[in-house]
């Protein structure tokens, strides 16, 4: 009997070392299953964390963005009360596109149109392009021939602003 009982106590180690051996595997296994299951949230958590950074830094300049056109429309404000309390106010004035190029005028014509064009309270001319010559050599813009009727050309463009009366 003590053969039979070696062979009884021995297969049953061989079975507790078998069901310990699969157990340890299964272990095993479910441990490796964890480890990549924790390393694919891990990766995921990641690009998360990087999108929620790239996100939180655009509100961040879209916030100061939002600060920079709230104080821009705060000033604008404030230029535009000012200039209503000193008679410039957008209503009161008018605005006309002059554009003459090589237009033949007589000096009389010519003076007027500088006189007309001289910045005033009531008007304003802004300039883009203006060019004034004699039509003849033996003429200057400041010394008259013996012909005074001569005609001058004129070029000038830009815009005229005056004031309508508001």
């Amino acid at each position: 009997m003590n053969a039979q009982s070696f062979s009884n106590q021995w297969q049953t180690q061989r079975k507790k070392r078998l069901l310990f051996a699969v157990g340890m595997l299964i272990l095993l296994f479910l441990a490796t299953a964890f480890l990549v299951y924790a390393r694919q949230n891990l990766r995921q958590s990641q690009v998360n964390a990087a999108v929620s950074r790239q996100t939180h830094q655009e509100a961040l300049w879209k916030e100061e963005e939002a600060r920079d056109v709230a104080l821009f429309n705060e000033k604008a404000q404030q230029m535009m009360r000012s200039a209503t309390s000193h008679g410039l106010s957008p209503d009161g004035w008018a605005e006309r596109r002059i554009n003459l190029k090589q237009a033949q005028i007589t000096r009389h014509e010519a003076n007027e149109l500088l006189l007309s064009v001289a910045r005033t309270g009531d008007r304003l001319f802004n300039i883009e392009e203006f060019d004034i010559s004699v039509t003849r050599g033996d003429e200057g813009l400041f010394n008259i021939s013996d012909r005074p009727n001569t005609p001058l050309l004129l070029t000038a463009r830009g815009t005229a602003v005056f004031r309508t009366g508001g």
